[in-house]
């Protein structure tokens, strides 16, 4: 999804700095959380930055279901509240009970704590959070797009495996 979207990403960064970006910039720092409830049942979402490149709607209404459901939460951050990935995870999901970032980083994917903004939210079993800064394990180009699988599996370890379902031979 970066990778398809690098011309409006790199677009939409040098709007956000007065001097020229640092190289990379506009590649770098994409989020994707994903939320499972007990039955298996899984959503995805992505940060503002990479669905405002793509085009992909984030919520059901202007307000995501998130902060209509924790009304008294306000962002103590420069950006809205609702920048973050697990927002749009949250739209379709009624009761997480496992929760996971990942983030791109120089085609590198690590595990990320939630923001200030999101760690106001009770969503439980955040395993990510303890994991911040944890390699995941593969080389990727790109965070997965709408519709890929993703899936996590906890032990003693957390196992994160992606496939597009376009394309079910990159594993």
């Amino acid at each position: 999804m970066v990778a398809a979207n690098e011309p409006k990403l790199f677009e939409l960064e040098q709007k956000f700095y007065e001097h020229p970006p640092p190289p990379n910039a506009h590649v770098n720092g994409h989020t994707s959380g994903t939320m499972i409830d007990k039955d298996g049942n899984q959503s995805t979402g992505y940060s503002r930055r990479l669905t405002d490149a793509s085009g992909t709607p984030r919520f059901q209404s202007e307000t995501s279901k998130l902060e209509q459901n924790y009304p008294n939460v306000k962002s103590l951050l420069s950006r809205p509240l609702n920048a973050c990935a697990e927002h749009m995870a949250y739209e379709n999901i009624s009761n997480p009970i496992i929760i996971y970032a990942i983030q791109i980083k120089n085609g590198l994917v690590f595990c990320v704590k939630r923001c200030e903004n999101c760690e106001q939210f009770d969503l439980r079993n955040v395993i990510t959070d303890s994991m911040h800064g944890t390699l995941v394990p593969f080389l990727i180009t790109e965070v997965p797009p709408p519709g890929s699988y993703v899936r996590a599996d906890i032990s003693d370890i957390i196992v994160i495996s992606v496939a597009n379902r376009e394309r079910e031979e990159r594993r």
